[in-house]
């Protein structure tokens, strides 16, 4: 276990990052539950009551990282010039292609919501809102097309890729060929 205490923002940023890292590799090795707080402590090489310093509980730490995850797909829209159909199927088809993303964003609702206070919550829905409105902004004005239908457009494809994690995965690949299709004919 690590014993020194994390003092500077850098050692208690490293921390954090060692809590989160060991929790995704903890979730997707074993995605059908989320690991316990003890199981991401032993993990990490952190006492138990350490993790408390960063996060109340394994709920909170999955929310967070699911954060993360549609924050490097927000981000990942800016570092782009060209903003066309292809381009945005893609991205939503990469959300698809992410196992995390797709297994913790069908957990939020069941189980990431329990033992997370409200104000989190709500940071996290903010957070999706704020980030959605912005694109949908940007999309709306480099394809020419009315903020409103980019909304209801965004709308249907993150509906699309959250009900594509209900369905039987035997067989992935055409359950992907045929979200991919349907992709397209949303934008």
């Amino acid at each position: 276990m690590l014993k020194q205490r994390a003092r500077s923002i850098e050692d208690k940023s490293y921390k954090k990052s060692l809590i989160v890292d060991s929790a995704k590799q903890l979730y997707l090795f074993e995605s059908s539950s989320i690991p316990t707080l003890t199981e991401i402590a032993n993990d990490s090489k952190m006492t138990k009551g350490n993790l408390y310093n960063y996060f109340k509980t394994k709920e909170e730490i999955y929310l967070y990282i699911l954060k993360d995850e549609y924050k490097s797909w927000f981000y990942s829209f800016g570092t782009h010039s060209i903003m066309n159909k292809e381009f945005i199927v893609n991205h939503f088809f990469y959300l698809l292609e992410n196992e995390l993303f797709i297994n913790l964003n069908a957990q939020v609702e069941v189980n990431l919501k329990v033992n997370v206070s409200k104000v989190e919550i709500q940071k996290y829905y903010s957070f999706i809102e704020t980030h959605v409105e912005i694109l949908t902004q940007r999309i709306s004005r480099e394809l020419g097309f009315s903020k409103e239908l980019i909304t209801q457009k965004f709308a249907q494809s993150f509906v699309l890729i959250q009900g594509s994690n209900q369905g039987n995965l035997k067989d992935k690949v055409n359950i992907d060929t045929v979200i991919f299709n349907l992709l397209e004919k949303i934008w």
